[in-house]
């Protein structure tokens, strides 16, 4: 550790606690008077010129703020102003020309949105009713949202898929599972109102004592025989 702090506020700061100490008998400490008074001055040129940074930094803080503040209004304006021209450039015939005039970059044009993504993580339950209700998770791209999500079933091996429902949630029930039934096939797709995702398929196997599980699930269709 240093006798004499680093930090320079601090150096001068303890330098004039100890000048006039010092002054009062150079010789009985080792020093020469002239050295102790170049230093006193020293301290006290120090000490003016921190006084100086110290108002210079609360002015440039000062100016900074007022800076900001009119920059700030500046831009409001500008981004009206800009907002205008493609207002004009929408409503003219040449678009391009009223952008080159303003030297404003044209918008971009809107890449297509992507396609929904495919329902996964199915979970099923199923009532005393006989009802299977079926929830699932699909979590789509940005820029894809209000998909719904069509729901076909297929009941046995060979049979084909037919509409059960549109589903507005990531969820469904089934109330309409005929009564016998052991393996049903469901194909679901999220759908926007451009878009269709890749189709999910998964089979549920019913039991006796009112018992179901899911057998298999994925993007390939796989009935059991």
């Amino acid at each position: 550790m240093t006798t004499i702090p680093e930090n320079y506020d601090d150096a001068v700061d303890w330098v004039q606690d100890r000048i006039t100490q010092w002054l009062a008998d150079p010789a009985a400490i080792g020093l020469e008077v002239g050295d102790v008074t170049q230093l006193q001055a020293m301290a006290s040129q120090a000490a003016l010129n921190r006084t100086a940074r110290n108002n210079a930094q609360q002015a440039a803080t000062g100016a900074v703020g007022v800076f900001n503040e009119s920059a700030k209004t500046m831009r409001d304006f500008a981004s009206l102003q800009v907002a205008r021209v493609r207002t004009f450039a929408r409503a003219s015939g040449t678009p391009a020309v009223v952008y080159e005039d303003a030297q404003i970059p044209a918008p971009a044009k809107p890449s297509p949105r992507p396609a929904p993504c495919t329902p996964t993580l199915f979970a099923i339950s199923l009532e005393q009713s006989g009802a299977l209700t079926v929830r699932f998770k699909c979590p789509n791209p940005p820029r894809v949202s209000a998909s719904t999500y069509r729901v076909e079933r297929s009941i046995g091996a060979q049979a084909p898929f037919v509409f059960l429902v549109n589903a507005k949630e990531r969820s469904f029930t089934d109330a309409t599972v005929p009564p016998g039934s052991v393996d049903v096939t469901y194909r679901i797709t999220a759908q926007t109102s451009t878009k269709d995702g890749p189709p999910a398929y998964f089979t549920v196997r019913f039991a006796a004592g009112n018992q179901a599980e899911i057998i298999s699930q994925g993007t390939v269709e796989s009935k059991a025989s």
